[in-house]
């Protein structure tokens, strides 16, 4: 793939998460907690993803710019999911892993990491992470809905982080290894990606538009209180 064919599907893979947030923006007020976090990640995944862009086009190198990002979209979209956990418990963990992923990131990012060039370390476990914690949300809300999956916002958000960050997690490492011996190929890979990006981003917008309704489980209600707080592409 060629750098012009990547960076029009680059183009297209940004564009595409301004859909879920114009619908994030006006219906702010009404959204769940949960759907306000996953909005604020879409939201700094947009601004990352076209500072990358410009730099990208402008010859300059834009890997710093994901390794700052990425571990506030981790944050971010632990605490979404925080709010659609059946129990106590599990909404605590996801809670208290995110000071926790912060300071894992900081610790890989000194020792281990160059901002320079792609993530071998840090991504890849941020990416796992994320698709467990997704999995283990759409089984366990799964178990006790009572109307189809594709009625409720975390089954399309569960199913977009899966897909996107379940590819994410090998393509750090692996475009690392090949930036020597074939850079072509990682243009390849980000093209591939951009278009499950662009797959994602409308999985999010359809979670955005599902109705407002506190779920029928666990007594546990996301719907924030009467005040009123996303692969990227690189």
């Amino acid at each position: 793939m060629n750098q012009s064919l990547f960076y029009l599907l680059a183009s297209v893979a940004t564009l595409s998460m301004i859909p879920p947030l114009i619908v994030a923006a006006r219906r702010w007020s009404m959204l769940p907690r949960a759907r306000q976090f996953l909005a604020a990640q879409v939201a700094l995944a947009f601004v990352m993803d076209a500072g990358m862009f410009a730099l990208g086009r402008m010859g300059l190198n834009n890997l710093w710019i994901a390794h700052i990002g990425e571990p506030l979209q981790t944050a971010l979209i632990l605490c979404g999911f925080s709010f659609w956990q059946r129990h106590e418990v599990a909404r605590l963990a996801l809670r208290v892993s995110v000071p926790l992923v912060l300071m894992l990131w900081l610790t890989l990012t000194i020792g281990f990491e160059n901002a320079t060039q792609f993530s071998r370390f840090s991504a890849p476990f941020q990416s796992i992470l994320l698709v467990a914690v997704a999995a283990y949300t759409v089984v366990t809300c799964a178990a006790v809905a009572t109307d189809p999956l594709p009625l409720h916002d975390w089954f399309w958000f569960g199913v977009g982080i899966m897909l996107y960050y379940g590819t994410y997690a090998i393509v750090e490492p692996v475009s690392q290894l090949l930036i020597p011996s074939a850079p072509g190929r990682v243009w390849t890979i980000f093209g591939v990606r951009a278009i499950i990006a662009v797959f994602v981003n409308l999985l999010y917008l359809k979670g955005m538009l599902c109705r407002v309704t506190p779920p029928s489980f666990g007594g546990f209600s996301s719907r924030p209180p009467s005040w009123s707080p996303s692969s990227s592409l690189r």
